[in-house]
């Protein structure tokens, strides 16, 4: 039975309740203080990680690290470009590592909804800057923006905001930095009811949070531009990017000295420019825009290189530096993929970038393992699998069907149309767009069996069909290699399994590698070449032009000690150099340059087989394998694994406690 679209929308979002219509609706000059104190609510969640995952997806918010507590302020969570008060936020959210996993965010404060608000750390409290509000309830209604003045200290202690001297005009889409006692307000533009009459000031605000008489000083910049980024390292401020008033988006890098009160230009900004983000260390500025790369700007040199990059790149993100050096990438859309708002904080500089991403969430699959899988965009797909945790559960109620998309961004499921049969242990790949399942293993009403079917999945129209063609014969493949190359898919090894046959002929390791159009109007064919030896569950990749194939089984339940790699235009076989372990139903995942191994079974000292947690690295600079000092923070068994932005992607559901663990693997984590 179909369930609701959306299955698990896992968000404490619920948890925030939001301030009054009355309140969001007040003139846009807002500056009381609140009354304390403040009783701080806890977010209690159900996803538990290893790095901060926000209660909800935002864009355009304020963050920032104060006193050692992460904080979140306002943001939008709505369509983008057709803003609203519904769809506004007002909560400050406060991520406290110290806290138990799963309940570390808790609602410190709310104001009126705010977006674009600015949040700065100083010495006698963390300070919001201005921001934009939408007085129109709805998208329904006609926009009407409104950029505040408001300045407001944030007193932790009791959950109270004082008021500080307003901007000397309301300001958005600007951003702020504290250099020594000095608050420095940058950018932006001004709106009043309509975006189209927005002003676009060429002047910084300049404030002392030392002094409780302080006034705003107006100082004049060389540039009007909004959506851009500011930072500070030694001793100056860095305003990078933005759009101009003619909508020209811009790379230039502007450098502000205080002790000569003088601009100078900085070499550009290598990424891209608009809805960037940047922080910065003692002599480094650190920024990134939509393309996910992470670059670092090195204040003494004067020269720009590149940090890292993300698993997933957004923009209108805000990055974040701790005292601990790392420095994390907090929010934001993602600009050419589902445009979802990411969730996950990724570390992208310090030691903490070195280790790998671990999130756990609940899930709705009545699948435990075998599922056939693939990602697409931002989602995994998965499309049956065996509800057991035995190994030989083989039994017609141990096959599912349900079918789900995991969005790796917003970490929701949604429940797709189901698989057409029960199975498992298809092999699954993508192209144009849609997914093709191949073969598997599954009960016919008479026996567990390998099948000869494909099936295609079209992610637009959420329905499955019978493709052209299939596996030769009635005779079906599981556990085998899938690839499409040179116009072309290619079948490599796997089992033909089926018990009516005599004993003795049960067992079929089929060799000829099989091949057809990705059209697929026909049925796959034997290629002309084959296996040197037989090989099913082994780990197989595309690397480059070639398709590598490592470990495996043959007959005799005989581990297959040898590696070799395909070459796709002369569809013949090379040598290639195997990894120290033997391996039973391990990944190979191209990670980077590289190629990397996960999973699976090996042999221990004592010569059986026993799940493998460590991983192994082809370089290909050096043509040799290394062993990763990485472990795999989840069980080994029965693991999916995928080449995604640059990265591994490592997801399971072999547990009883129906959970879905993640984890994500960044090349210099290895």
């Amino acid at each position: 039975m179909r369930k609701c679209r959306l299955l698990v929308a896992l968000s404490a979002a619920a948890a925030c309740s939001s301030v009054s219509a009355d309140e969001a609706s007040k003139p846009p000059v807002v500056a009381t203080a609140q009354p304390g104190p403040y009783e701080a609510r806890p977010l209690p969640s159900t996803t538990v990680a290893n790095v901060p995952v926000l209660p909800h997806g935002l864009t355009s918010f304020g963050a920032v690290e104060h006193d050692g507590i992460l904080y979140v302020l306002g943001g939008y969570s709505g369509v983008p470009h057709a803003y609203s008060a519904k769809d506004q936020h007002g909560e400050l959210l406060a991520y406290d590592r110290s806290a138990p996993a799963g309940e570390r965010w808790s609602i410190a404060s709310e104001v009126p909804k705010v977006q674009g608000a600015a949040l700065v750390s100083h010495p006698r409290g963390m300070v919001r800057v201005g921001g934009m509000r939408a007085m129109n309830a709805t998208i329904a209604s006609k926009s009407e923006l409104v950029s505040i003045d408001t300045v407001q200290r944030f007193d932790a202690a009791d959950g109270s905001w004082t008021d500080l001297p307003a901007l000397p005009q309301g300001r958005s889409s600007h951003d702020a930095v504290v250099i020594g006692d000095m608050l420095y307000v940058v950018g932006g533009w001004t709106l009043d009811h309509e975006a189209k009459d927005g002003s676009w000031p060429k002047e910084m605000f300049v404030l002392d949070l030392s002094k409780d008489d302080a006034t705003w000083q107006r100082k004049p910049t060389p540039f009007a531009r909004r959506a851009l980024a500011v930072a500070t390292a030694g001793g100056k401020l860095f305003v990078l990017g933005g759009m101009d008033a003619q909508r020209q988006i811009s790379q230039e890098v502007e450098v502000y000295d205080p002790a000569t009160d003088a601009w100078t230009k900085a070499p550009d900004f290598p990424g891209q420019g608009f809805g960037m983000a940047a922080v910065g260390s003692a002599t480094t500025v650190f920024a990134s825009g939509a393309d996910g790369v992470v670059h670092e700007y090195d204040a003494g040199k004067g020269t720009w290189g590149q940090a890292s990059s993300m698993a997933l790149p957004r923009f209108f993100h805000r990055l974040v530096a701790s005292a601990d050096g790392t420095v994390w990438a907090l929010g934001g859309i993602r600009a050419k993929q589902s445009g979802a708002r990411v969730r996950i904080a990724e570390p992208v500089a310090g030691e903490r970038a070195k280790d790998a991403i671990a999130v756990r969430v609940p899930s709705p699959m009545p699948s435990k393992n075998r599922q056939g899988a693939t990602i697409l965009g931002d989602g995994v797909y998965f499309f049956g699998g065996n509800n057991s945790l035995g190994q030989h559960d083989f039994e017609p109620q141990h096959f599912t069907s349900d079918a789900f998309r995991f969005d790796l961004a917003r970490l929701e499921w949604v429940d797709i149309a189901d698989y057409p049969v029960a199975r498992q242990t298809m092999s699954v790949a993508t192209y144009m767009g849609d997914i093709y399942a191949f073969g598997g293993f599954g009960h016919d009403g008479e026996a567990a069996k390998s099948h000869p079917e494909v099936f295609v999945y079209s992610p637009e129209d959420d329905a499955w069909q019978l493709a052209g063609g299939a596996l030769p014969g009635p005779r079906g493949r599981t556990q085998f290699g899938l690839a499409a190359a040179e116009g072309k898919w290619w079948v490599f090894g796997g089992l033909d399994y089926d018990p009516s046959r005599p004993k003795g002929e049960q067992f079929r390791h089929e060799q000829p590698i099989l091949s057809a159009p990705v059209a697929l109007t026909g049925d796959l064919v034997d290629s002309g070449a084959a296996l040197t030896e037989p090989r099913r569950a082994f780990a197989g990749a595309k690397y480059g032009e070639q398709y590598v194939v490592v470990g495996g089984m043959k007959e005799g339940f005989t581990l297959v000690d040898t590696c070799e790699a395909f070459d796709f235009a002369s569809a013949s076989w090379g040598p290639f150099p195997c990894p120290q372990a033997e391996r039973l139903s391990g990944s190979l995942v191209p990670v980077g340059d590289d190629l990397a191994i996960f999973a699976g079974s090996s042999k221990g000292t004592d010569g059986t087989l026993a799940p493998d947690s460590t991983v192994e690295v082809y370089e290909a600079a050096t043509k040799a394998w290394r062993r990763s000092t990485f472990e795999l923070p989840i069980a080994p068994k029965h693991l999916h694994a995928f080449s995604w932005n640059g990265a591994a992607l490592l997801m399971s559901t072999h547990n009883d406690e129906g959970m879905l663990d993640l984890v994500i693997v960044r090349p210099g984590v290895l």
